[in-house]
């Protein structure tokens, strides 16, 4: 993952604070699913389990563990700086690349990851993965869904931005030309119907168009600037999500070290697809 990328879901933590979730927006019915797995998970662990949650975020996974099993420890790592943890179960460590881990071979009972995985380079996460796991260690991960309604909002969502942020909506700003203006933007919501950043960043811009010249490259950069962390993250997302052809390249490399059992994928009640669901244990005789 990059720097940039990094300090985007920097700004994106810092933004949200402890206790939240990245799926904040999402549905009862899409959340659902997901909490139901980390919890049955959870609850066929031992007490005491070691697990380690691979791109944390603020440690929703590691709150949904702990609702099915209260005695485990959970150690949460993300590329970002994320607020710390409230509870004395979770521990949080930031800045620290899957790729990379700062654990010793066989530390860990378990792993899981919810929509961060596949962020991560495969190869050289399939390995430290299996480096500091102990034999016999089951893995969890749920990866987005291509299909998955989540995701074409995200879609959406970036689209909404890339418009916003296009030169030619850029360039009729700076101009002053406040009637033009207006219409990119209600074309915009025409294409994005609902997007909250259409209408907030719009509804500011609108009023200062109509400041002196001078200042209206500088407005722009501005509203530019705040945006770009969001921008980054939707461009990671979209090239992190993966089709029913493409699961392999995440399960080959971690094959290598794991028995895998055969993907599946956590629905929701209409059907629809959330995640990709990749389950094994660590080899006892893996090498990496």
């Amino acid at each position: 993952m990059t720097t940039n990328v990094a300090q985007a879901w920097t700004t994106f933590w810092a933004e949200q604070g402890p206790g939240s979730r990245c799926l904040a927006r999402a549905s009862e019915e899409l959340l659902q699913p997901l909490d139901t797995h980390w919890h049955e998970l959870a609850s066929g662990l031992l007490p005491a389990t070691e697990v380690l949650d691979l791109a944390c975020g603020a440690g929703a996974v590691g709150r949904e563990l702990l609702e099915g099993q209260p005695d485990l420890h959970v150690t949460g790592i993300d590329i970002a700086l994320i607020p710390p943890s409230q509870d004395h179960r979770i521990e949080l460590v930031p800045w620290t690349p899957m790729e990379s881990l700062p654990f010793g071979e066989g530390s860990f009972d378990a792993a899981v990851s919810q929509f961060g995985y596949e962020y991560g380079q495969t190869a050289e996460a399939a390995s430290e993965v299996a480096r500091v796991l102990a034999p016999g260690a089951p893995i969890s991960l749920l990866l987005h869904h291509s299909d998955s309604p989540l995701v074409e909002g995200m879609r959406l969502h970036k689209r909404a931005l890339e418009g916003l942020c296009s030169r030619e909506v850029r360039e009729t700003f700076i101009a002053g030309n406040a009637s033009v203006f207006g219409e990119q933007i209600a074309r915009l919501k025409r294409q994005c119907p609902g997007d909250p950043i259409i209408d907030q960043a719009a509804y500011g811009l609108q009023i200062h168009i109509r400041q002196e010249a001078c200042r209206r490259p500088d407005i722009w950069k501005a509203v530019d600037d705040a945006l770009r962390p969001e921008r980054i993250m939707l461009d990671a997302l979209n090239l992190s999500c993966v089709g029913h052809d493409d699961v392999s390249y995440w399960t080959g490399p971690l094959s290598e070290a794991f028995d895998l059992a055969p993907p599946t994928v956590v629905e929701m009640r209409s059907g629809e697809p959330i995640a990709w669901l990749i389950e094994g244990t660590r080899r006892p005789t893996a090498s990496h």
